[in-house]
């Protein structure tokens, strides 16, 4: 079980470096925007994706 939740703990991490880095070279960073903003634009990118727009 610990084993698990370390091998999920570590994809987490990787997937919030992945996306980090994402937002740094899109400049992203730089904007006076909400993390609530960014969450809610994060939904909005998800959302189109799933329905193959």
């Amino acid at each position: 079980m610990e084993t698990a939740k370390a091998r999920l703990a570590k994809l987490d991490n990787e997937a919030a470096e992945r996306i980090g880095r994402i937002a740094i070279k899109s400049g992203l960073v730089n904007l006076e925007i909400t993390d609530d903003q960014i969450r809610e634009e994060f939904d909005n990118i998800a959302e189109r994706i799933r329905k193959g727009d």
